[in-house]
């Protein structure tokens, strides 16, 4: 495949695990490279499973105001150019009953996550807030959102702004035949891993590939003009969807598989080396 730097218009990367180190670090070699990419007139988004405030540490790092893609397309945030949230599409509460009692017969704690605030039934998850989802990581949040303790998640069932909501368990097995069987019983949702013991649930047809060219229409992008990056099953709606599809060396063998390019890890600044040789960025 020949590549042609004038072929693209937008960048759009996931976070945790493709643009981050393994600790959580947005590197200086990464953040130079997309800043020279922004000055070139290059569209770049941050597409993640996090809520979209979590990542906003990483975007007031590179001064270049990006918008965010949150919980899987869930939500398209503008933090700093006062357009707010344009985008926010939640579960319904027949659906949220539904995750509820099945989350009930698999006996597992989750996670409801509306854009401020999340909402659980474990105290562990309560007391150590996001940090138990990055504690690999040593970067510590500072835009954290507050964690509430529920004793019977049917409670969240009264939110109306429930974009998503997790379960985070390290069997396996089980976790997939949690995956399947939400899949299978309920039809407005859609059940991905995001992680290898995180299971994401978001409303069916929202996808990190759907929001990333919802941004693109906006700004006559067309989908061949768009290169994304990502590691995990929730990225491989939006390299699939994307002109160029890369994934990096550390994702998983079924995210590789369905990439255009594997290039080198989070680790090894994969994201900004395939885009400074692409775009000849020599000056970083």
């Amino acid at each position: 495949m020949e590549l042609k730097k004038d072929d693209y218009k937008l960048i759009a990367t996931d976070c945790d695990g493709t643009l981050l180190d393994s600790e959580g670090y947005l590197s200086r070699y990464n953040k130079r490279v997309l800043a020279a990419l922004h000055n070139k007139g290059i569209k770049i988004l941050f597409v993640t499973g996090r809520n979209d405030i979590l990542v906003k540490d990483y975007t007031d790092e590179l001064g270049i105001r990006p918008l965010i893609i949150g919980c899987n397309g869930a939500t398209v945030a503008d933090f700093y150019n006062g357009g707010g949230r344009k985008r926010i599409i939640a579960l319904q509460k027949e659906e949220l009953k539904a995750l509820f009692d099945i989350f009930d017969e698999f006996s597992i704690e989750s996670k409801a996550f509306t854009c401020e605030a999340c909402y659980t039934n474990s105290k562990l998850l309560l007391t150590s807030g996001m940090s138990l989802v990055v504690t690999k990581y040593k970067k510590k949040i500072k835009n954290d959102i507050p964690y509430h303790y529920i004793e019977n998640m049917h409670k969240a069932e009264e939110l109306t702004d429930v974009v998503k909501v997790v379960v985070i368990d390290n069997n396996i097995e089980r976790l997939l035949k949690l995956r399947d069987k939400l899949n299978e019983s309920i039809s407005g949702i859609y059940a991905v891993k995001s992680n290898v013991n995180c299971l994401d649930i978001i409303k069916k047809g929202v996808s990190k590939a759907d929001a990333v060219l919802a941004v693109a229409r906006e700004h006559n992008i067309s989908p061949e003009q768009i290169i994304a990056f990502g590691d995990n099953d929730n990225d491989i709606s939006m390299l699939k969807a994307a002109g160029l599809g890369c994934a990096v060396a550390n994702a998983s063998e079924n995210v590789r598989n369905n990439a255009d390019v594997v290039i080198k890890s989070n680790d090894e600044d994969g994201v900004g080396k395939f885009l400074a040789e692409l775009f000849e960025i020599n000056d970083v």
